[in-house]
């Protein structure tokens, strides 16, 4: 059952009835029904204060309360965001009828950095999104939906590191190979991974350099001719 502590107090009194019971009575019935259930109750509320503000029946709560399991949110566990995705991609590939797509590693990455603020639910939804929206078979960083991309901390953290330091983009070694930068055929998202800058310094060091930022953002891998096919 979840958001039990949003049940209203007369629903609360029937499950009670169940639990202390078991057996309920069918709507417009008369004879009771038995049952023989065990109840896995969640809820983002805290139940003891509810029942203080008599909102909640203590008795119900207390029959409740026998195995209780804290669950942070998913912000503060991103350690089980891998095992999560994959079990979601699965899932929404059986839902879909299709081969099930495979997070690349960078893309996994940058999911555990997100706040996601609608918890587990949020992330199975963008799963869910990336089956049908993801072209490859490899869900690129790329591919993530364009909300998250824009929230990834990455950005604001190391563009306030830059503001502190006015001469942080011109000692910036990372910043100096202009054929490295050059040569990079991703998108911007991606192009502050692998270097750990934010978008204001990368920026900054490009204008330096005389790199026009489309050639960084925007331009797609050649191909080579000269290898073996």
């Amino acid at each position: 059952m979840d958001e039990i502590g949003d049940m209203p107090f007369s629903t609360q009194t029937r499950l009670l009835r169940v639990l202390a019971n078991g057996e309920f009575y069918r709507v417009g019935g008369q004879q009771p029904i038995q049952v023989d259930v065990r109840i896995i109750a969640a809820t983002h509320q805290n139940l003891e204060e509810l029942v203080k503000q008599n909102r909640f029946r203590e008795d119900l709560f207390y029959r409740l309360n026998v195995i209780r399991l804290p669950l942070p949110p998913l912000r503060k566990r991103p350690e089980d965001i891998p095992a999560l995705a994959t079990y979601f991609m699965q899932s929404a590939a059986e839902q879909m009828n299709t081969t099930p797509k495979h997070l690349h590693p960078a893309a996994l990455q940058m999911m555990q950095t997100f706040d996601w603020r609608g918890n587990v639910r949020q992330l199975e939804n963008v799963c869910l999104w990336l089956t049908v929206m993801a072209t490859g078979d490899t869900v690129m960083a790329t591919d993530l939906p364009p909300e998250l991309l824009e929230n990834t901390p990455l950005d604001s953290e190391l563009d306030q590191e830059h503001d502190s330091s006015p001469q942080a983009n011109a000692e910036n070694p990372q910043l100096q190979n202009k054929d490295d930068l050059n040569n990079y055929s991703q998108n911007n998202q991606v192009t502050l991974l692998p270097v750990q800058i934010g978008k204001k310094l990368l920026l900054s060091g490009l204008s330096s350099l005389s790199i026009q930022a489309k050639l960084i953002f925007y331009k797609r891998p050649r191909l080579s001719l000269s290898g073996s096919c």
